[in-house]
């Protein structure tokens, strides 16, 4: 197990843009101990552990950002980073980073993706989000995000009752989530119990 610790691994991402913004999912289950960083020329720090291994990252955007107006979130298995660029009126990057790099863990979000000629028609990204629920990058917590550890903090109930669906947590469970205590169980005893009464 050691030898797994000391291994950092890149997450998957998913990208996509509108002339204003960028758009990135960090697609990691079970995370925990999550950081995250971004300063105004548009670097970009990532640090997780799930189920064992560290997944990092550390690279530059292609452009510089807007701090003020960007913004974070943890949905369901993901981490979504609502970035929004210094320059609203440019053209479209032509790639996530800075760097000219192929990384085969970078990948285009096709299913938000909408070509620069099209945009007026498309929907406005982001417009599904729970902005009660989105924390701003940089400020008194960072890094590690001002208490953000995990999943333990800004979800709301929906996504909690998303995550029952994907994985009931019990007794047969054996993927790391007995340290979270008798408290936990005991809560889905009781929905399992109610769900049964119905």
């Amino acid at each position: 197990m050691a030898a797994a610790a000391s291994q950092t691994l890149f997450p998957e991402i998913k990208w996509a843009q509108r002339k204003d913004r960028v758009f990135i999912t960090i697609e990691l289950a079970d995370f925990e101990n999550h950081k995250i960083d971004l300063n105004a020329e548009g670097q970009l720090k990532f640090q997780a552990e799930s189920h064992g291994h560290t997944y990092a990252f550390d690279f530059a955007l292609f452009e510089e950002v807007n701090m003020d107006e960007s913004k974070w979130n943890t949905k369901g298995r993901n981490i979504i980073l609502n970035i929004v660029k210094k320059d609203e009126d440019a053209s479209y990057w032509p790639r996530l980073t800075k760097e000219k790099i192929k990384n085969t863990h970078i990948q285009a979000d096709w299913s938000k993706w909408v070509d620069e000629d099209e945009e007026d028609e498309a929907k406005p990204l982001g417009d599904d989000w729970n902005q009660d629920n989105m924390n701003a990058f940089g400020g008194g917590g960072m890094p590690g995000m001002g208490g953000m550890g995990g999943m333990d903090g800004g979800d709301s109930d929906d996504e909690e009752e998303e995550e029952e669906h994907e994985h009931v947590h019990g007794e047969h469970c054996d993927h790391g989530h007995e340290q979270e205590g008798a408290e936990k169980n005991a809560d889905l005893g009781d929905l399992d119990k109610e769900e049964e009464a119905q």
